[in-house]
């Protein structure tokens, strides 16, 4: 089967699915389960994974045995399942889905029963993962930056311990200047019509009437500036890495496909995707 119909994601069929499954699940996630599909359809932000995306190859050069298990943790919809299965389609793979929220994982349920891909899912906040000795690789994807500073460290060891000797941790992140001043005011009034504009110019339906999905933006648009610049530099996050037990054997930037106005606004803020790979310190 080519990978074109193998796991495919019908991105504009789950993002509706997903506004829905969030309405009725979440909290105060609400607007970030029920916006990210569309927020990846409009190629609106610097963590938003597509098809055929860089880190794919990266995985599958990883995983060089067969079986291996695998823990994405922490998602937002459906797209890391999408890239870990791909890159995982020739090993047999595990892959446990954690998250602290039931709507991404109620999505990634939905989406692997089509795909007839059995995989698990662990409703839990990773601040109180206790698992040992168990994953072969771990995606901490665009994760670290959305908890509590304080909490960072326990969240690094709670993996250092999950993860077995030989396993290999992937760690997304971007670097940046935080969003504040005439950037942030920037951000917030414009950001809802960026989207707006490239989901229409691709067809895509809106979940709900348009200055309703338009305030939805600007509300998750303020929420955003709380974590932006949330790691100003590399050394930052590799003490944080290696405080926990893990030792980089890898550090790559990754140029993401975004739109016209996002991109200059990322520019603006100096803004760099990172990915690292560490294993376990001897």
């Amino acid at each position: 089967m080519s990978r074109s119909n193998t796991y495919s994601e019908p991105l504009p069929e789950l993002a509706v699915e997903a506004f829905e499954v969030a309405a009725r699940q979440c909290g105060g996630c609400r607007n970030s389960h029920a916006l990210w599909s569309y927020i990846r359809l409009s190629r609106a932000s610097i963590g938003a994974e597509r098809e055929g995306s860089a880190l794919e190859p990266l995985l599958a050069e990883l995983l060089i045995e067969n079986r291996p298990v695998i823990l994405i943790a922490g998602t937002q919809d459906t797209g890391l399942l999408a890239l870990v299965a791909h890159a995982a389609s020739k090993r047999a793979a595990n892959i446990i889905v954690l998250d602290r929220c039931d709507t991404p994982l109620e999505m990634c349920r939905r989406l692997s029963a089509r795909w007839d891909l059995p995989i698990s899912t662990i409703h839990q906040d990773l601040r109180d993962l206790d698992i040992r000795d168990r994953f072969d690789l771990v995606l901490l994807h665009h994760t670290l930056q959305f908890v509590p500073n304080e909490d960072r460290s326990k969240v690094l060891l709670n993996l250092a311990r999950a993860l077995r000797r030989s396993g290999r941790l992937v760690h997304a992140f971007n670097i940046g200047d935080p969003l504040s001043g005439p950037l942030a005011i920037e951000h917030r009034n414009s950001y809802p019509e960026w989207v707006i504009q490239e989901l229409t110019r691709g067809g895509v339906s809106f979940p709900e009437p348009r200055d309703a999905f338009r305030a939805r933006l600007a509300a998750h648009a303020a929420n955003r500036e709380r974590h932006t610049g949330a790691f100003s530099d590399l050394a930052e996050v590799d003490r944080l890495m290696h405080a926990a037990g893990f030792s980089v054997e890898r550090t790559m930037w990754i140029q993401p496909e975004l739109i016209t106005p996002y991109r200059l606004l990322v520019s603006k803020l100096n803004m760099q995707r990172i990915i690292k790979i560490a294993h376990l310190s001897s």
